[in-house]
């Protein structure tokens, strides 16, 4: 601080200068200045000590574990929000038989139309009534059920599940979606069929393919026998005569592939435990 703040003035308080020419001259201006000053250092205190309290909140808030209250809530309105939009009732599940809980492949070809058990389960007592309708994505692949309309007399209803391949298909997975609408709303779900054009179905009542292929392309046998009357599994095998290779035992929708690498006709022998052996063949070209 200047200490000659208030120490008069020779030039202003000399002759014939009255003190209150000399306090509005000289007194008054250096006032001004130091209360200008004043005010500035309390303005700067002030935010400082603002500043610092706000730092201690922050501070002790973290230390808590906490979180400030604006993102606590934003965060809370989001996990309600997402538990809330995931919450649906569930009306109906569907399986296919044989392939619960992922096991085994769902397979499509155009070397043989395919028939699975669609299997409907009912979790809502007042679906009653089922209108069924089924399709693909993609072209060249028919899509039917059957029965399209049923009654549930029970829990479980099974209807039949068909698909048929275009030889022009070329995708390796075929997305098969399922619709049912019911009484109390509608439930639908997507299977995903892998395509295998070289592909050969083990059935008895089906007389096995004649089929053409190029060289080296595989060949898969695919084992649908279902269980015998008494509940016997019926197990499979394919025996290629010309290599003289045998395959391991096919179980239900157990499947087993082949790369014929040279060109000819090759015949094969499907040997069951319960059925007649059947003879095919495979050219390859």
């Amino acid at each position: 601080m200047d200490e000659n703040l208030f120490q008069p003035s020779s030039e202003v308080f000399g002759g014939n200068t009255t003190f209150q020419e000399f306090f509005f001259k000289s007194c008054l201006p250096k006032l001004m200045d130091l209360i200008t000053h004043l005010n500035k250092r309390l303005v700067l205190s002030l935010t400082a000590v603002a500043i610092i309290v706000l730092l201690f909140a922050v501070v002790t808030q973290v230390e808590r574990g906490g979180a400030p209250s604006s993102v606590s809530s934003v965060t809370s309105s989001s996990s309600s929000s997402s538990r809330s939009s995931t919450s649906f009732p569930v009306i109906l599940g569907f399986l296919i038989s044989g392939f619960e809980e992922n096991q085994g492949t769902l397979l499509a070809s155009p070397s043989a139309p395919l028939n699975y058990s669609l299997v409907v389960t009912r979790f809502n007592n007042g679906a009653n009534q089922v209108r069924l309708s089924a399709s693909s994505t993609v072209p060249g692949v028919s899509v039917a059920v059957s029965p399209r309309n049923f009654s549930f007399f029970g829990d479980r209803e099974a209807v039949t599940l068909g698909i048929s391949v275009d030889s022009s298909v070329n995708s390796d997975i075929l997305q098969i979606r399922i619709v049912a609408a019911t009484e109390v709303g509608v439930a639908n779900k997507t299977f995903y069929f892998q395509l295998v054009k070289g592909l050969i179905v083990v059935l008895p009542w089906l007389k096995p393919a004649n089929l053409r292929v190029g060289v080296g392309q595989t060949v898969t046998w695919l084992n649908l026998i279902p269980p015998a009357d008494e509940g016997i599994e019926v197990t499979a095998s394919i025996r290629i005569l010309n290599e003289s290779m045998v395959s391991p035992i096919l179980h239900y929708n157990n499947l087993w592939s082949h790369v014929f690498s040279q060109p000819g006709t090759y015949a094969y022998e499907l040997v069951t435990t319960s059925y007649a052996s059947f003879a095919g063949e495979v050219i390859v070209s």
